[in-house]
């Protein structure tokens, strides 16, 4: 485990968009990077775990609050004005990888999801 965490992850470190800039990483699929299943969640910390995460009932995080939801342009900002940034998820195609601006699927197969977190709006000078 790493010093903010109670376990390590049995997952390898990939990029589901294949490698970014420099970085070591390799795509996933690629040799490096397997195809992997989610392992079932522990039920307690690792014996070498840091100590102020040592205890699992104690280490976990949870979420108390409202969950909203939006649905088009306006009501996203009505949202964003009432309660801060907001996030989204969408299936994005092969030609993700090759968007500019704002992403829409021309063509290609299901590469996967993407999530992005809205921060504010409007357009660049």
């Amino acid at each position: 485990p790493s010093a903010r965490t109670s376990a390590p992850t049995s997952l390898p470190h990939c990029h589901h968009h294949g490698p970014q800039g420099s970085d070591p990483y390799p795509a996933e699929g690629q040799l490096g990077c397997p195809h992997e299943e989610s392992p079932h969640c522990l039920a307690e910390c690792d014996a070498d775990s840091a100590s102020e995460h040592g205890d699992f009932s104690s280490d976990k995080y949870t979420f108390e609050g409202q969950i909203g939801t939006a649905s088009g342009e306006a009501d996203i900002q009505k949202t964003m004005m009432a309660g801060g940034p907001a996030e989204t998820a969408f299936t994005v195609y092969s030609d993700f990888e090759n968007y500019v601006s704002i992403y829409h699927h021309v063509s290609g197969s299901i590469a996967g999801g993407h999530a992005v977190k809205f921060v504010g709006w409007g357009g660049d000078n």
